[in-house]
């Protein structure tokens, strides 16, 4: 999935109605708890967050699109991580957030990461984005006990 061969793309049924998605995708405090991260900065369009991870490294998201519920854009604007060849690949990259209710209080997220596959952490990044999305987030959505902030 993506728009084309540069893009990586996952699509997830999540049980939990569409708005606690997007807004699990949009508030800086519950993206740190998927993400497993540090999130400083803002989630509402022309903000910038900031996503640490430790020592390795940092990544600033700027909001560039926010249709509530149904759609979400980052762009990367900053970015030094140890493990990327050049630390800062993924700036002038984006990620799209589109969710789809589909009844039952289930929602189908759309993700993609717009310029990932020709960047040298394009296994790194795959496997990141499965897990933080495909389980941790799912999980946390889904579990009452590990429900997002």
């Amino acid at each position: 999935m993506g728009n084309d061969e540069r893009d990586f793309g996952l699509e997830l049924e999540i049980a939990a109605p569409r708005q606690a998605v997007f807004e699990a995708l949009r508030d800086p405090t519950a993206i740190a708890d998927w993400w497993e991260a540090e999130v400083d900065g803002g989630g509402e369009v022309g903000e910038t967050m900031r996503v640490s991870f430790g020592t390795g490294g940092w990544t600033d998201l700027r909001v560039d699109r926010l249709e509530r519920p149904a759609a979400i854009e980052w762009a990367c604007t900053a970015q030094a991580i140890s493990r990327f060849n050049p630390p800062d690949e993924w700036v002038g990259t984006r990620m799209s957030f589109d969710f789809e209710a589909m009844g039952e209080g289930r929602t189908r997220l759309l993700f993609v990461h717009h310029g990932l596959r020709p960047l040298d952490c394009i296994e790194l990044c795959e496997r990141g984005w499965s897990y933080h999305l495909g389980s941790t987030l799912k999980r946390k959505l889904e579990d009452p006990a590990t429900k997002l902030v």
